[in-house]
């Protein structure tokens, strides 16, 4: 919001008003003058709350008056102060009025509450009636009531001098001009518009040559915006006085102005800075083309070569390696024959060493059955033999034996000393058996050999000594089978030895071997690499050859782009030289010249542009509406959509697409219903603004996104189409939403509507001008000439005619084509780094695919 001086004025006075207990106030001006605004910023800083209508189709006087009803609960029982903002777009019916002139006079509306409904008010404010000492009756606590409804209720009309219902107002409603307030708003000051502009253009970007001062350039721009709003009152008044065609410029109108101009500055200088960059950087991907052709030419002539001196050492290394193959072979082959000899010999020393294994193992069991038997002996069994005085002969021939393998003298007193030892028996387990010599045994022989010495038949004499006998006797069967085993496992040890040995000088082969090998492998991995390499100069060779083909064709494909696409970057320079003049008039355009006759655009137009040259604003030397805004291909597409071919046509498109606002046709002929219906296709939906139901349809294209046509439009516009036009939405749950009276629903973006009517001159007040974009689509004397040789062509040669339409059709498919194949084209460009070349399948120019390298 922008505050000057008499903004600042008129929000005080309002303020001033509503602290004010029964003030009111009527604002005059035309709409647009920021009359609403005032309203809701003065109510604020006054502590008030502002209540306004919700209207929606159908909306009458019973509705009317419960929105009072609430007003005065509101004010009276609640105590509230209320600002109660009644808009000329809110009085739907003149009846309103005479409501709003009784409050004024008397405070309170005739049978506006029923005896039910009193009632209620009256047990509501007994307690607030009891405290102010109002007695407790009916007439006193109602009088309380309207009391407190004077005080705390501010109405505020705001009304519009244009046409003649607010001097009929005044008239018939005497309390207006007797209980209110006047506060009249005036066209705004130069230098309030001025402030506008500057502070809409504070953080706006401009661009111009180095040569202007942006902050200079920007208050020439503010400067010349005023000039233009005033050139549009000037011409309106030419405009009555020459054709009797109304039509208003409001401050409002500026204000969309200046909103306008700001966005297409930034859309435009955004548009022309990429499309400048895409196109240089094709150029210069173009001239990167020309040097990639001799880098190629030149990388071809040394492939050759090294081609040639990679194949002769790759020979080279393939003769060595069969060489080094052979070798391996051989010494494989000896290893191998090594291992199986190897292997077999292990074999066989190991089944000779089990075989001992075997025969030992016959043996121990009885041995350790033996030396079981002498553990079982204990103390009184070795002192019962030491008792023996003379034992009989069995007995002393087993301690004799025992004598002979301890290597004693093999006597009886011998025996007995022996046995008297204390680790007799100890000893007896001890006595290593592997190292007595043959001898024992030979002489152990002389005892062994008779029949009656064994375990049993000197058990029969005694018994500690039968356990002596079997021990003797299997010492003596281990020592017969040792003496066969000893020379097997000295044979053994041998044959591990001599294995031993050829493992060692086997292992020494191997490890050769493996050298052997390792070398075979790194020759392989040369020869290997050798090859691919050889395989890849040969790869690249061909890949080289054919990327130079196709930057040949690359450049000979665009070589007539390339002249295309200069040029366009010098148009494009010229365009950012002159982007800020030639948004400026453009933006007018769209937002003021809709409502003139051809005539009067072009006057318009003229005197726009000179304003700018004189202001000294940077503007193209033959500014063009249309070239300057849209595309050839553009046009085109809208004239095979149906556009009549007349320039003034076209602005009329222009506007459409261009404004913020939804338009509103003059379309007397039926042009711009016909063009509306080709463009938009089966999906319009078309209603008659008398149609009862329309809003049904409008609600279900706002939330589905599609695009409508109200037909045969009034002079004024159904207070319920107001929330559409001026898109009052706000965002709910993370959707955006729109209120059409009391239902609330979702707002697709996608939505459009289009507004026809079919008088010639009708006359709209500067409300609809507000919420609408007023477009004239009046047939123009070139549009009518170009229709009647269409009709006339049509009905004598209407081959000849469809011909027409076609080759219109083809030649904005092919500008449509031709612009998408400079877009892929220069996108791939910009995209793409290094070598691009190999990107292209498709070049423009030989459109015959190329394999993607």
């Amino acid at each position: 919001m922008v505050f000057f001086k008499d903004a600042v004025e008129h929000v005080t006075r309002a303020a001033r008003v509503f602290r004010q207990p029964g003030g009111h106030m009527i604002l005059v001006g035309l709409d647009g003058t920021g009359k609403s605004t005032v309203v809701q910023l003065a109510s604020h800083i006054a502590g008030s709350e502002l209540f306004k209508l919700s209207l929606h189709r159908g909306y009458g006087i019973t509705e009317f008056r419960d929105d009072l009803k609430q007003v005065f609960k509101l004010s009276g029982v609640k105590g509230l102060t209320i600002v109660f903002l009644l808009t000329d777009a809110d009085i739907v019916k003149e009846s309103f009025l005479e409501d709003i002139n009784c409050i004024l006079n008397s405070g309170e509306v005739p049978d506006l509450f029923d005896a039910e409904e009193l009632d209620a008010i009256r047990m509501e404010l007994r307690q607030a009636a009891s405290q102010a000492d109002i007695p407790d009756t009916k007439d006193s606590v109602y009088q309380f009531f309207t009391g407190r409804v004077t005080r705390n209720l501010h109405i505020v009309l705001t009304l519009s001098p244009a046409g003649g219902k607010f001097r009929q107002r005044c008239r018939m409603n005497p309390a207006f001009v007797n209980c209110c307030t006047i506060d009249w708003y005036d066209e705004w000051e130069e230098e309030a518009m001025l402030s506008v502009a500057e502070v809409f253009f504070e953080n706006a970007e401009f661009i111009a040559d180095e040569s202007y001062d942006l902050k200079i350039l920007k208050e020439r721009v503010g400067r010349v915006c005023v000039d233009i709003h005033n050139t549009i009152g000037t011409a309106a008044l030419k405009y009555w006085d020459e054709m009797r065609r109304h039509y208003y410029a409001t401050p409002s109108s500026y204000m969309e102005f200046i909103r306008l101009y700001s966005k297409m500055l930034r859309e435009n200088k955004q548009s022309f800075i990429n499309n400048k960059e895409r196109l240089e950087n094709g150029l210069s991907k173009l001239s990167e083309a020309n040097d990639l052709v001799g880098t190629y030419q030149e990388r071809l002539k040394t492939l050759g070569p090294q081609i040639d001196e990679k194949q002769r050492d790759t020979e080279v290394l393939l003769e060595q390696l069969q060489k080094d193959q052979d070798a391996v072979e051989q010494v494989q082959e000896i290893v191998r024959q090594e291992e199986e000899i190897m292997k077999r010999e292990t074999e066989i020393v190991q089944e000779y060493a089990e075989e001992c294994e075997r025969d030992l193992a016959t043996v121990l069991p009885a041995l350790d059955k033996a030396e079981e038997a002498l553990k079982s002996l204990d103390k009184s069994d070795v002192r019962v033999v030491r008792t023996y005085a003379n034992p009989p002969e069995l007995v002393k021939s087993v301690l004799r034996a025992v004598c002979v393998l301890f290597q004693k003298k093999d006597d009886w007193a011998a025996a007995k000393q022996m046995v008297k030892e204390p680790d007799f028996l100890k000893n007896l387990l001890t006595l290593d058996k592997d190292t007595l010599p043959g001898r024992v045994f030979h002489k152990l022989k002389k005892y062994s050999k008779h029949e009656d010495f064994n375990p049993i038949t000197v058990g029969q004499n005694s018994g500690p000594c039968e356990s002596i006998c079997l021990w003797v006797l299997a010492l003596e069967h281990y020592y017969e089978v040792n003496k066969m085993v000893k020379p097997k496992q000295k044979r053994v040890e041998e044959a591990k030895e001599a294995l031993k040995l050829a493992e060692g000088s086997l292992a020494q082969k191997q490890a050769s071997l493996q050298k052997i090998q390792q070398h075979l492998n790194m020759l392989q991995d040369r020869y290997t690499e050798s090859v691919n390499q050889r395989e890849s100069l040969k790869q690249e060779k061909i890949t080289t050859g054919l990327r130079l083909q196709r930057a040949a064709v690359l450049i000979d494909a665009l070589a007539n782009e390339k002249v295309r696409w200069q040029e366009s970057v010098k148009t494009l320079e010229l365009k950012l030289q002159g982007l800020v003049g030639d948004t400026l008039v453009a933006a007018a355009s769209v937002a003021y010249i809709g409502p003139y006759t051809a005539k009067y655009r072009k006057d318009l137009l003229v005197s726009w542009v000179d304003m700018s040259k004189s202001a000294q604003i940077p503007i193209t030397d033959k500014f063009d509406l249309v070239k300057s805004t849209v595309d050839a291909h553009q046009v085109l597409k809208w004239q095979n959509e149906g556009l009549p071919h007349d320039s003034h046509s076209t602005e009329n498109a222009l506007i459409v697409k261009k404004a913020q606002k939804f338009p509103l046709f003059i379309d007397p002929q039926g042009q711009a219903f016909n063009y509306i219906k080709e463009m938009e296709g089966a999906g319009l939906k078309i209603v008659a603004a008398s149609d009862p139901n329309y809003m049904r349809t409008l609600e279900s294209a706002i939330r589905v996104g599609e695009a409508m046509l109200l037909k045969e439009v009034t002079e004024s516009l159904d207070p319920a189409l107001r929330p559409v036009l001026l898109r009052e939405t706000f965002t709910r749950g993370g959707h955006t939403v729109i209120k059409l009276g009391d239902t609330e629903i979702e707002f697709n973006d996608n939505f459009r509507l289009y507004m026809t009517t079919s008088m010639s001159n009708p006359h709209y007040l500067p409300a609809v001008y507000i919420q609408v974009n007023i477009i004239n689509f009046t047939v123009t004397f070139e549009g009518l000439q170009e229709q009647l040789l269409s009709a006339v062509v049509r009905q004598e040669k209407p081959q000849l005619e469809n011909q027409r339409s076609e080759l219109l059709e083809s030649i904005a498919a092919d500008l449509q084509f031709l612009r998408d194949l400079e877009d892929k084209s220069l996108s791939l460009l910009q995209k793409t780094e290094g070598d691009y070349v190999k990107i292209f399948k498709y070049p423009l120019g030989n459109l015959n695919p190329l394999p993607c390298l």
